[in-house]
């Protein structure tokens, strides 16, 4: 359970009062930063573990009142007449009581990063076995490997799928290696490099290939360089792109290999698209591609699938077409086809969120500042903040958000709330935020046009990333150090605009942050790696209910 805990008391001596706008707004504009070279290094200095939970330059831990925790998702929302129970002593086990005395087709699935999802998992494996039969789900967190290591060695001996998602822990990265090795299938997803490696999908694989630089398979690469910009550094948003299309595209080619990159693809876009019918359809689909069985589908998810006209459903249903004639497998006249897996459930990629509208997504910046100046028109000419977002949390409805936006506002600031999926941040940046700064010096001739910006930027006066991680390349550049802190403090340097971090923590609960401050990895990757880019002053927003 993560807990939106003193978004006011916390945020508003940073942003708003300390180092923020103060009363007179004069800092968002950098006058008391020291100028353009200060304010993207302001505090490379300091350690941000070593520094007081909040207010770093108050030198005393700041007093947080916390709010009765809110659940994320309650693991008793689920329908309580079809999704079956955990097996009693076994915390984590999930399986369907009609596979009684034969052997279950096993997935382990472990959460790292994104243990705010525990609870929605736990809930997606009760609703998959109860459509799957044969399917049994153990559900962990990476936190599992130190405080249920013989649970989770007993799970992964004899498990068919592994599937792993935002781990980096060094030791828990070789704990983990080690023991998925015998699995047949791994699926693992923005971790560290050598775990990535151990990703293996039938013929796929992720292995680093004999005297070569461990990253992607060859034919990757060359399927995301068609779906990204020629930046070097957009090539990780073409994961974004192609997730859109590739499954669908590549499963009409009859070749074994191209349709195990399709599973991992699939099942990649399912958990990228994040919600609670996506992991349903994923955790089933990967016991009907890999296992064999035979999940059920709400005839519903068929209709909706026959009704869609779009061009690549027709492309679909013609290629599915062909492709059945040349293997041999048309349906008979009359045959009852069982129903296909729902298509995912996804929210763009990019976009802006704001309370007031829920389940809205405003395309573009421009368009969000002018419903924001009629909904409010008392907001035109305050401060304009942009505030990074993590698209998994506000798909996950994390209340942190709302109370981040609302406090900003009672400040008086104009909250810019921009989810991105975590490779992206420096796209979104870069593009669809300006300043008065950048558009002077680009006028001026000091510094080139951006090629990319977009025509729907809007001006900003401060950017607050609630993501952490380096700006570009995000979970998936953190194991790379430094290597893209130039180009991120070429974006950065070109928006001369405060760049803070205040981020919840989601690996660390709030008894030992507590207890012991801001601690190891939490600290490296949420605070430590931003502040090589130059983001300034990390808050914590927030922590881990223990239990």
């Amino acid at each position: 359970v993560l807990l939106g805990i003193g978004a006011a008391e916390a945020f508003a001596p940073a942003l708003g009062l300390r180092v923020g706008i103060q009363s007179a707004n004069s800092r968002l504009r950098g006058s008391s930063l020291g100028g353009t070279s200060d304010l993207h290094g302001a505090s490379w200095g300091v350690p941000a573990a070593a520094r007081p939970l909040v207010g770093a330059t108050s030198g005393r831990r700041a007093s947080l009142r916390i709010p009765t925790a809110m659940t994320i998702a309650d693991a008793t929302s689920a329908d309580a007449s079809e999704a079956p129970k955990p097996a009693e002593g076994a915390t984590f086990r999930y399986f369907g009581e009609d596979a009684v005395g034969t052997k279950r087709f096993r997935i382990v699935l472990m959460a790292g990063f994104e243990t705010f999802n525990r609870e929605l998992y736990k809930q997606a494996a009760a609703k998959a076995v109860a459509q799957c039969a044969g399917l049994e789900i153990f559900v962990f967190t990476d936190a599992d490997i130190d405080s249920n290591p013989e649970e989770l060695a007993a799970a992964l001996d004899g498990a068919d799928v592994f599937f792993g998602s935002l781990i980096f822990d060094f030791n828990q990265v070789n704990w983990l290696r080690d023991r998925i090795a015998a699995v047949p299938n791994r699926f693992v997803f923005e971790s560290a490099l050598e775990l990535m490696a151990s990703t293996q999908v039938g013929t796929f694989s992720m292995a680093t290939q004999p005297g070569k630089k461990q990253g992607m398979p060859p034919a990757v690469k060359a399927l995301l360089g068609k779906f990204s910009s020629k930046r070097e550094e957009d090539r990780l948003d073409g994961y974004t792109s192609f997730l859109k299309i590739g499954p669908k595209v590549l499963k009409f080619i009859p070749v074994d290999k191209a349709q195990d990159m399709r599973r991992w693809l699939s099942t990649y876009a399912y958990w990228n698209a994040g919600g609670l019918s996506n992991v349903v359809t994923m955790l089933s689909e990967m016991g009907k591609d890999l296992g064999g069985l035979s999940p059920t589908y709400a005839p519903a998810a068929a209709a909706a699938v026959e009704e869609d006209m779009s061009p690549m459903a027709m492309l679909e249903r013609a290629g599915g077409f062909f492709s059945s004639l040349f293997n041999g497998d048309a349906a008979q006249v009359g045959e009852v086809v069982p129903a296909p897996a729902p298509e995912i459930t996804e929210a763009p990629n990019r976009g802006l969120i704001h309370p007031a509208r829920p389940g809205h997504y405003f395309e573009s910046p421009r368009e969000y500042i002018a419903w924001y100046h009629q909904k409010y028109p008392e907001s035109k000419g305050r401060k304009v903040v942009a505030v990074l977002l993590y698209r998994k949390h506000v798909i996950s409805e994390l209340p942190y958000i709302p109370q981040l936006v609302s406090h900003m506002e009672t400040e008086g600031l104009l909250p810019l709330p921009f989810f991105i999926t975590g490779v992206d941040a420096h796209i979104a940046v870069r593009d669809s935020l300006t300043s008065s700064y950048e558009k002077a010096q680009v006028k001026a001739g000091t510094i080139p046009p951006n090629p990319t910006l977009s025509s729907d930027a809007v001006e900003v006066d401060a950017v607050v990333s609630t993501i952490g991680f380096p700006l570009v390349g995000g979970p998936a550049g953190s194991m790379e150090g430094a290597r893209q802190a130039d180009l991120a403090k070429q974006i950065l340097m070109a928006k001369n605009v405060p760049y803070f971090v205040a981020a919840p923590l989601l690996i660390q609960d709030v008894k030992s942050w507590y207890k012991d401050g801001i601690a190891g990895l939490q600290s490296v990757v949420l605070y430590s790696l931003p502040e090589l880019d130059g983001a300034i002053d990390a808050i914590p927003l927030g922590g881990c209910a223990a239990g």
